[in-house]
């Protein structure tokens, strides 16, 4: 099993941010929501919807 299928999906996002060089108010403006709320969801305070979550993926395309 590889080491980022053990990542949660905060961690993950954190590791895709940055491989591309965003900052989380970067990405977040891209998904239209506050600094705050990438900050939570990559520290596993929160769990995006769904909706979210596709949201903020897209966005790192």
């Amino acid at each position: 099993m590889a080491m980022d299928s053990l990542l949660t999906l905060g961690e993950q996002l954190t590791r895709w941010r940055t491989a591309q060089a965003l900052s989380r108010s970067r990405l977040a403006h891209r998904v239209g929501v506050a600094s705050s709320t990438v900050a939570r969801v990559e520290s596993g305070a929160i769990s995006p919807s769904a909706q979210l979550w596709l949201n903020l993926v897209d966005s790192l395309d």
